[in-house]
């Protein structure tokens, strides 16, 4: 994250999203309220909308970074 190198299909924002998607939802049956899973999505769905999303994900440093 340092370097700002985050080289495209190494692990892109898209997986990342579907994983965090499967905590929710697991986190959802058993009754726990995803409180940060919800939020890291809103960050990597922003990213993916702002066209980083094949950027590894780590790339979600440049949207924390602008808000």
């Amino acid at each position: 994250m340092a370097a700002r190198v985050f080289p495209e299909k190494a692990f892109p924002m898209a997986y990342t999203l579907k994983d965090l998607s499967y905590t929710i939802e697991l986190a959802e049956q058993m009754g726990v309220e995803p409180r940060l899973p919800r939020l890291a999505a809103e960050y990597y769905q922003a990213a993916i909308d702002q066209g980083l999303g094949e950027r590894y994900f780590p790339a979600i440093v440049e949207v924390v970074d602008r808000k």
